[in-house]
């Protein structure tokens, strides 16, 4: 037997009698370089076992949401100055945005595909996005991808066809409204840039 995993099981058996454990667990390690899916895989059917599927997913959503959080007010306040520095010897200089194009880049940034969760946090902390509205439109498409990834993991787990499907369709459902709302917002975009292209629209019957 490899010791490392028998240590890494008998922590991940631990932990199953501990919700709070978990709960701290989903404070800080979403704000760390990991990611994101690991920790709902590794810890969500722990906490599910205990709690049951609805009060183990609220916990969870609690638990991002002050994980968003500190990590925003780490990377608006204390880390920026560090980021700043950072960016200024790779020479590359933060772009400005009115505050309208602000949240409409913080929608398009958190639910474009790749991008770490750590580091959606750290770049709209640095830009300093205003706290409320980058907690309200982060939750929703946070929510989303947790949902659908502890149905997945519950259906797994459990062996049951159910839970498995709900979460892989509710992950399916997700990419193709991911890619309607990016496809939406460039061609706002391009209808700002060209306000021809708006109007050549409304002509059509």
């Amino acid at each position: 037997m490899n010791p490392f995993l028998d240590t890494i099981r008998e922590l991940w058996t631990g932990m199953g009698d501990s919700p709070a454990l978990i709960f701290l667990a989903f404070c800080l390690l979403p704000a760390l370089p990991l990611p994101i899916s690991l920790t709902l895989a590794f810890f969500g059917p722990l906490l599910i076992a205990q709690l049951g599927f609805g009060p183990a997913y609220s916990l969870i959503l609690v638990a991002e949401a002050l994980c968003m959080s500190w990590a925003y007010f780490v990377s608006a306040h204390p880390g920026r100055k560090l980021m700043l520095r950072l960016l200024a010897w790779r020479k590359i200089t933060l772009p400005e945005f009115s505050q309208g194009d602000l949240l409409r880049f913080l929608v398009v940034f958190r639910i474009t595909p790749g991008i770490p969760f750590f580091l959606q946090n750290i770049v709209l902390g640095v830009l300093r996005v205003p706290f409320w509205p980058y907690l309200l439109l982060s939750i929703p498409p946070q929510a989303l991808y947790a949902f659908a990834f502890l149905k997945t993991g519950q259906g797994l787990l459990e062996g049951e066809a159910a839970p498995l499907v709900i979460g892989l369709g509710v992950l399916i459902l997700a990419a193709v409204l991911v890619s309607w709302l990016r496809k939406k917002a460039k061609q706002r975009d391009k209808e700002a840039e060209d306000p021809s292209i708006q109007a050549e629209g409304e002509d059509l019957p």
